[in-house]
């Protein structure tokens, strides 16, 4: 249940469940996710705006590996990141 998303900064990975009681985000549409749950809104780096969600969205580190023609994306989701601009440029 994780995002990855790209900005003009980079590549990121951000948790997919509100931080209220865990209801699934629809990806950010013009810079906004609304929890279709309770009503929590998020842009699109996470960041909690307003509503019963407890905190902000999880970041995730990010890695490639080029193999011939074929990309593939690795997510390390077994620790939040603390720096949640942190991006992975391509």
């Amino acid at each position: 249940d994780i995002y990855v998303l790209r900005d003009e900064l980079g590549v990121y990975a951000m948790a997919s469940r509100c931080t209220h009681v865990g209801c699934l985000l629809p990806c950010p549409v013009d810079d906004l996710m609304l929890c279709p749950c309770h009503g929590s809104r998020f842009n699109a780096n996470g960041d909690l705006l307003s509503g019963v969600a407890a905190a902000d969205l999880d970041h995730f580190a990010v890695s490639f590996e080029c193999i011939d023609d074929e990309v593939k994306i690795y997510v390390d989701a077994s620790q939040a990141l603390l720096d949640r601009q942190t991006r992975t440029p391509v």
